[in-house]
């Protein structure tokens, strides 16, 4: 560990046993930080950041503490060891800290020690301290937290503003007022812990699970370049290793939640973000008083003891509903979740979370081990076979009549089913062609629709191309072929997916006589 002398700003290497009383410091890093090697320099000392390190030996002489530690310029970012030791070891060096001094370079305010006063200082709400994911646990775990405002007035401390915080961040009142937050923290759920990180961000991808190590009290090595899916993924598997919580599995999809959607998106078993969680801060553990083993994670996937009830539920698909052992605070009835089996793999994948209307568990439900496929998601179930048939429901598209299909030859016409053609591996597709039934009238509007798996996941697409004169539009197979699934091609688009089955809904198309109009398909899978 590496610190600095309070008076004179130079460096002190302390045995771990011998690691005197220091002050911490607690800021953004902005343009203008004093690196290590530049800290005795002359032009270490004619940074903007070099400000921010003297007043902290300042206000720490002031409270007689003799060290500091500053994590811009005590750590050797050079060395990937010493960085990664860092990272690791950072929560428990803000709470071994005598005092941590937390700078707001963005909150002018002048000082106070009442909490009414506070909260009226817009500027400390809207401070970007607060979404930041590095700044979490330097909230959290010191045993003493004092925040400063851009001029170094004194602002309050964490205590005394603890309600104001709560409100801003989303963390417990109580745990940010608590003597030793560090030491409560465990009776938190992760779910809880989760969503105080679920609207922070930070610079490198990979962060925004690295500085939740400390949060849950795990260690996973750095690797930077990953990208932020792996890494926090890394985190939970972790976190697995160590808590047999099931609040790790209520997060939701936002996206879904907003529309009123709670099926399964395609990410898998653990969530790819924190942000997954911003709903879920209110889930708590349900003692369940027996003796498994909750979780247990293997290359197989995630083995886990729940409560299942196979009846009323399709049988043909293999599903079933499961409840977790957590729950919405205040709530009689567990979180459930619908499953579907895979016979071959002897696994099963979670098709909806936490949707609303799901039963209680009932009495007589046994509870069961089974194997949760961790990867498993509808672009991995589906991705060798593919879609069977994509089904026409009533689209409702005013003075337009269907006039052609492709492929024709896969075109059921008592159903209104089509069976689509793969163009390239992963990539199926299929046309349906509508001309106004008005007499003498010429205008076309052609929808693809089509269904493509790739490393990133599964997506389901329509591309709707209108035409005044329909003589661009005769070669109905070209037109198909020719479109590029794209982000754009659902601007319009509403993607329900669940139990096997993906609907998607296109409207308000501001075409000349297409306006307001509905096309709507569904794509089943075997």
């Amino acid at each position: 560990m590496r610190l600095l002398h309070a008076k004179d700003l130079t460096f002190y290497e302390p045995r771990p046993a011998e690691i005197p009383k220091y002050a911490i410091l607690s800021h953004r890093w902005l343009d203008g930080e004093v690196l290590l090697h530049e800290v005795s320099t002359k032009a270490g000392r004619s940074k903007a950041g070099y400000e921010k390190i003297k007043k902290c030996g300042q206000i720490a002489l002031e409270d007689g503490i003799d060290y500091i530690r500053v994590d811009t310029c005590c750590i050797d970012k050079s060395s990937s060891a010493e960085l990664s030791e860092a990272i690791n070891s950072m929560a428990l060096w803000y709470a071994n800290a005598a005092v941590c001094y937390a700078y707001l370079a963005d909150v002018a305010l002048p000082g106070t020690h009442t909490e009414e006063h506070a909260q009226q200082a817009f500027e400390l709400k809207q401070s970007a301290r607060f979404n930041r994911g590095w700044t979490l646990q330097e909230l959290i775990f010191p045993k003493r937290l004092l925040f400063y405002a851009q001029d170094w007035s004194y602002i309050a401390s964490r205590g005394e503003i603890s309600k104001l915080i709560s409100i801003i961040t989303g963390i417990s009142s109580e745990l940010l007022a608590a003597t030793y937050p560090q030491t409560e923290i465990d009776h938190f759920s992760t779910a809880k812990r989760m969503s105080w990180a679920a609207k922070r961000v930070t610079t490198r991808p990979e962060d925004l699970a690295y500085c939740l190590m400390g949060l849950f009290r795990v260690n996973i090595p750095l690797l930077y370049g990953e990208g932020s899916w792996k890494a926090f993924r890394r985190l939970q598997e972790a976190i697995i290793q160590k808590s047999d919580d099931h609040s790790l599995l209520a997060w939701l999809n936002v996206e879904d939640l907003v529309n009123g959607n709670y099926t399964f998106p395609n990410i898998g078993l653990l969530a790819d973000s924190p942000s997954r969680f911003q709903y879920s801060g209110d889930i708590v553990p349900v003692p369940t008083g027996i003796g498994y083993p909750s979780f247990s994670l293997t290359k197989r996937g995630l083995y886990i003891n729940l409560q299942i009830d196979r009846r009323n539920v399709s049988q043909a698909l293999n599903m079933c509903v499961a409840w977790l052992d957590c729950a919405a605070e205040g709530e009689p009835n567990r979180i459930s979740i619908s499953l579907q089996y895979l016979p071959e793999t002897d696994t099963y994948f979670i098709t909806r979370r936490r949707y609303p209307g799901a039963p209680s568990a009932p009495f007589d439900a046994a509870r069961e081990t089974v194997c949760l496929d961790d990867l498993a998601s509808y672009s991995t179930l589906y991705r060798s076979s593919g879609p069977t048939s994509f089904i026409l429901l009533n689209s409702q598209l005013r003075g337009f009549g269907l006039r052609g299909v492709f492929p024709d030859a896969g075109w059921i016409s008592k159903s209104q089913a089509i069976l689509p053609f793969e163009t390239s591996p992963g990539d199926w597709r299929c046309g349906f062609g509508f001309r106004q039934t008005q007499l003498g009238a010429s205008e076309v509007v052609v929808a693809v629709v089509g269904y493509k798996v790739s490393d990133e996941g599964q997506h389901i697409w329509c591309a709707l191309v209108h035409w005044i004169n329909d003589s661009k539009a005769e070669d109905l197979e070209a037109l198909v072929r020719a479109q590029t699934p794209s982000k754009d091609s659902v601007h319009h688009a509403t993607i329900r997916i669940g139990e096997g089955v993906m609907t998607l809904e296109v409207g308000n198309r501001q075409t000349s006589n297409f306006a307001d109009s509905q096309f709507r398909v569904r794509v089943y899978f075997s």
